[in-house]
């Protein structure tokens, strides 16, 4: 890795297409099977997914439905890594909005974005646009321009 980059644990990887498989490895050595994926919509936004199979989860986890952390004490360590690789690409590439939970990609749009939505959380934003919707003292700065809103949805 090149100087100043973080190892999130990828081991290994193959790209396909505009996939990337790979293997992610967590703190206490748990190795899962996780999937990167670029969409770009034709008109809309660009998409940039980090996913973990279902699948992955229950050879390691007893999961339950629904998929919150509050049903599944695991989520809160992979999520943990979520906000890490979010801090990462957004030095690099500062984005307008990042989702976090299970299917959420194209679930919200940053241009219709409400109040409402941000205090639902599983979301992270930049703090100009949390500033202009006045909901900054919801939020929890995980960067120094980045702020994450827990998910709060049952």
């Amino acid at each position: 890795m090149s100087k100043g980059s973080n190892d999130f644990g990828l081991v290994s990887g193959e790209v396909f297409s505009n996939h990337l498989y790979g293997i992610l490895a967590l703190a206490d050595s748990t190795l899962l099977g996780c999937l990167s994926l670029t969409v770009r919509e034709e008109e809309g936004s660009d998409w940039l997914d980090f996913c973990i199979p279902l699948g992955m989860l229950e050879k390691k986890y007893a999961v339950s439905y629904p998929l919150i952390p509050e049903n599944n004490s695991f989520l809160r360590e992979l999520e943990t890594v979520f906000f890490e690789i979010s801090k990462t690409v957004y030095s690099i590439y500062p984005f307008d909005m990042a989702l976090i939970g299970e299917e959420v990609s194209g679930m919200l749009y940053v241009d219709s974005l409400t109040e409402d939505d941000v205090l639902n959380g599983g979301v992270i934003l930049p703090e100009k646009t949390v500033t202009k919707m006045r909901v900054l003292h919801a939020g929890t700065r995980i960067a120094p321009d980045l702020l994450l809103f827990p998910n709060r949805k049952n």
